[in-house]
């Protein structure tokens, strides 16, 4: 016979517990061992996350509130729900500090430094999204509407309703490109660009019918910045009609 575990404190008894519930393909409860048991409950004392800060771009941190200039404009962004020490340690580098931290707590130090690393590429490059229309028999009509800030979508599969997309703050439109069917979404922040793509995206769904036969839609074709960087440029060409390819 295989002796029982024997829990000493309340996070074992508790894993125990739910671990010793029989499933419907076994009738003898499942035994955890003691490395298990230990994995659980192991935290990590310490662990830090650096990001370095462009020249040109200022960070201003306080009570977690974060908040980034650069030549494009100021993006601010609130972090205090994360249990986590973001402090400057020079004018050129932020340090992302974690104490204790179990294995999710710890996961998000690399998820706020990707937020304020988002923020500053937005506000020295920007963001810029390419979409197309997808259309077998119905031609789809888009006008953007006051300003950049409004996208009107006409004719989808052959509807007379008309679909209307608010774009969100710092996120402008235009159907002003040498590609045919394209909407190009500019902003500094990533969350405003990219949601306001998926909102378009989104609202043309197909309903009703086999998504896999009717592919009618239209759909995000190219992430990039605005402002391309020196090294992309030189392994790139100009062509006829001015578009850069490589």
């Amino acid at each position: 016979m295989v002796p029982a575990l024997k829990a000493h404190t309340k996070t074992e008894a508790l894993v125990f517990r739910q671990s010793s519930v029989p499933t419907a393909n076994s009738r003898r409860p499942r035994l955890l061992t003691f490395s298990a048991i230990t994995a659980a409950k192991m935290k990590d004392i310490y662990k830090d996350e650096t990001l370095a800060i462009p020249e040109g771009v200022t960070v201003e941190i306080k009570a977690r509130i974060i908040k980034v200039t650069g030549p494009r404009g100021t993006l601010e962004k609130n972090l205090r729900h994360v249990d986590m020490e973001i402090r400057k340690v020079s004018e050129e580098q932020i340090k992302f500090v974690v104490w204790h931290g179990a294995r999710k707590h710890v996961a998000c130090l690399r998820t706020v430094r990707s937020l304020i690393n988002n923020m500053i590429i937005g506000v020295t490059k920007g963001f810029r999204y390419k979409m197309r229309y997808v259309y077998a028999h119905f031609p789809i009509n888009v006008n953007v509407i006051e300003d950049g800030r409004v996208v009107e979508i006409r004719n989808f599969l052959g509807q007379k309703v008309v679909f209307k997309v608010n774009m969100l703050e710092g996120v402008s439109v235009n159907t002003q490109s040498t590609q045919k069917d394209e909407l190009i979404l500019e902003g500094n922040s990533l969350e405003n660009v990219s949601q306001s793509a998926a909102s378009i995206q989104q609202i043309c769904a197909v309903k009703n019918k086999d998504i896999r036969k009717f592919l009618d839609g239209i759909y995000v074709s190219e992430r990039t910045t605005i402002v391309q960087d020196e090294r992309n440029r030189e392994g790139m060409q100009e062509n006829e009609s001015g578009v850069w390819v490589f």
